[in-house]
């Protein structure tokens, strides 16, 4: 194939992986589906960063990220400053909260695609972006609103910058890198760091004349530091003492102190995701380990690369002891590449049957999508209490609306509801030892604290306005039970209050002041009997979302 026809390759596998990760994405519900389809995860996630862009895009803000009316500064805002742009733009839908992430779906299979071509041939690198674009994870994730698939956009970015000029010699090779090291960062924190040490330790390897010189290096984390600071150094002159206290959640859940739901050990559930997710990937990367082997012994400048970039991130998931299915992306393409580059299956020779192969085997996929190595086109696993809370939605109650195991992946939060409260049972106390600062702010109360929020509101308002927060709505949002007997007195404490809540949990409750009434799924609503007016959202913000 000619040069000049070959630099459009990656430009069409782009567009062609953008449209196939985007089909059928408006039935994909928001926060439907699992990230993790061995452990039954959900997309929970998708629904937290919604709501803070249309908070955004909406409200202003654009700074600090606001959640349930109080602030998230648990992430970085770059997922949702690109979400809420694209809310500005084609409006509050299902397909502008995914454009980002699909998006950069689209852009690592196109950047793998580009870089095996070129050093193996087209028709391999179109098999390498076949692989890339029919596995799960990155599928699954590309097509939800999520941090992950974004580092793992910034990460192959800045590893196929920095392979085709390892020693920084140019700087749009210095400048590209540190945009993209800064990207990282600000989707994911320290995450984004993570480059940084690829780099480094693969500088210790490389053979002299392809290493990067510190003073090019120290350019690298200078572009990313004056790109990524200013959001950090922002957080911690305004908003210090909330800012520090989400810091200490995130490196709780580093020591496991967040509730695992995996009780498997690190190395056992990221090998059970690697092999049981995508089969043929991992087969055709162990095929690659022989001739991976004798590049590193002749110090390959790619097979040290992918070492490093393994090496760095595999210690990372095997340290951090709380474990999530989504942290492995971001080193897949790595696992890609040592079977692209490495294994005979790819040489030029073989390159058509795989091709063969692979465009068969996604098809198989996207028709058991069902399954955990399957590709979910349709909407196999959607939110069960969604179309009841769009129904509820659609009603412009002005009032308070409960929810008690409601199971919708925090789905409310991202509709246009007069005021909503989470209510769930924590026996163990497990959601206050995680996040004392929101007790102290009277944002996660107990039963018994939101039964006399009245009494308690004046103090706890005092306490937010002394760290700086505003808005106040966010007083007893979270609500931690200790057993469901504690619901019939939240109810009786809240008769002007609408409840939504499973028939079977409503079945033992009685309230003189709500009418019980039936919806999907197997929920009801309790519905205060006195309600005025009508709640009017924002223009332009559907309860269809």
């Amino acid at each position: 194939m000619g040069k000049r026809l070959m630099r459009f390759v990656p430009v069409l596998v782009f567009l062609l992986a953008l449209a196939g990760l985007s089909f059928k994405i408006r039935d994909a519900g928001v926060a439907s589906g699992f990230t993790d389809p061995l452990g039954k995860i959900g997309a929970q996630d998708e629904a937290l960063y919604g709501s803070e862009a249309i908070a955004m895009a909406t409200g202003g803000g654009w700074l600090t990220q606001t959640f349930l009316h109080r602030w998230e500064l648990s992430k970085p805002p770059l997922l949702m400053w690109l979400t809420a742009l694209a809310f500005k733009i084609a409006g509050i839908t299902r397909i502008a909260l995914r454009a980002p992430t699909l998006l950069c779906g689209a852009l690592v299979i196109a950047l793998l695609c580009s870089f095996v071509a070129r050093e193996r041939g087209t028709l391999s690198g179109l098999a390498a972006a076949l692989l890339m674009a029919g596995n799960p994870l990155l599928f699954t994730l590309a097509r939800h609103g999520l941090t992950d698939i974004v580092v793992t956009a910034a990460t192959t970015a800045a590893v196929m910058v920095f392979l085709r000029d390892t020693a920084l010699a140019r700087w749009s090779t210095v400048a590209g890198f540190g945009l993209a090291v800064a990207a990282a960062i600000l989707a994911k924190s320290l995450m984004g760091l993570l480059l940084w040490l690829v780099v480094g330790l693969a500088s210790v390897f490389l053979r002299r004349e392809n290493r990067p010189s510190p003073a090019r290096l120290a350019a690298v984390g200078g572009i990313a530091i004056v790109l990524a600071a200013p959001w950090f150094c922002y957080q911690l002159t305004l908003h210090r003492e909330f800012f520090l206290a989400e810091m200490h959640v995130i490196f709780g859940q580093a020591k496991g102190v967040k509730l695992q739901q995996s009780q498997e050990s690190a190395l056992r559930f990221y090998a059970a995701r690697l092999a049981l997710l995508d089969p043929v990937l991992t087969l055709l990367a162990a095929t690659g380990l022989f001739g991976f082997w004798h590049a590193l012994r002749r110090r390959d400048t790619a097979a040290l690369v992918v070492l490093c970039w393994i090496a760095v991130f595999g210690a990372v998931l095997l340290g951090f002891r709380f474990r999530n299915a989504p942290y492995i992306l971001p080193v897949l393409p790595a696992f890609l590449l040592l079977g692209a580059l490495w294994s005979p299956l790819f040489s030029r020779r073989s390159a058509v049957p795989l091709l063969a192969m692979l465009i068969a085997l996604v098809g198989v996929k996207a028709a058991y999508g069902d399954r955990p190595w399957g590709l979910p086109f349709t909407a196999t696993h959607p939110t069960p209490s969604a179309p009841a809370l769009q129904r509820y939605c659609e009603m412009r109650r002005a009032t308070d609306l409960i929810l008690f195991d409601a199971d919708d992946q925090f789905y409310g939060a991202t509709l246009p509801l007069a005021h909503e409260r989470y209510v769930w049972v924590d026996d163990g106390g497990q959601t206050f030892a995680l996040n004392p600062h929101l007790h102290y702010l009277g944002i996660l109360l107990s039963g018994a604290e939101f039964r006399a929020i009245s009494a308690n509101r004046d103090e706890w308002q005092r306490r937010m306005r002394a760290w700086g927060m505003a808005d106040q709505q966010a007083v007893g949002t979270g609500i931690a039970l200790r057993g469901p007997g504690e619901l019939q007195a939240i109810v009786d404490s809240r008769p002007g209050s609408d409840f939504f809540l499973p028939a079977s949990q409503a079945a033992a409750l009685h309230s003189s002041a709500h009418d019980v009434v039936a919806s999907e799924a197997g929920y009801v609503y309790l519905l205060a009997r006195h309600v005025s007016g009508e709640y009017a959202p924002r223009s332009g913000w559907s309860c269809r979302f």
